[in-house]
């Protein structure tokens, strides 16, 4: 048994795990980028700034590239995917 799975936990619940435990670390790299593009704004060196900025926004370019992969593999492994797929998936954003 692995240190992130649970006793008793299907293959399913495992990977579902696997792709919830992603979200921290997606967020912190998003705010990292945020940040960094930031910083770049403050920087009176132009050259400086641009690099920086080229920096920040090849991140976030990734991260939204690896947040469309999240969202794949969070509802192919949710528990609730055949209810889901059925009735509709809920949004995150407020109706």
């Amino acid at each position: 048994m692995t240190e992130t799975t649970k006793p008793h936990e299907s293959p399913r619940e495992e990977a579902f795990d696997q792709v919830c435990r992603m979200e921290d670390p997606l967020r912190i790299i998003r705010n990292f980028a945020g940040a960094l593009d930031r910083i770049a704004r403050t920087l009176s060196d132009d050259n400086a700034a641009l690099i920086v900025q080229e920096i920040a926004l090849a991140i976030q370019a990734r991260v939204e590239e690896l947040d469309s992969i999240h969202e794949y593999f969070r509802r192919l492994h949710h528990p609730d995917r055949e209810r889901f797929e059925r009735d509709g998936w809920p949004s995150s954003e407020p109706e």
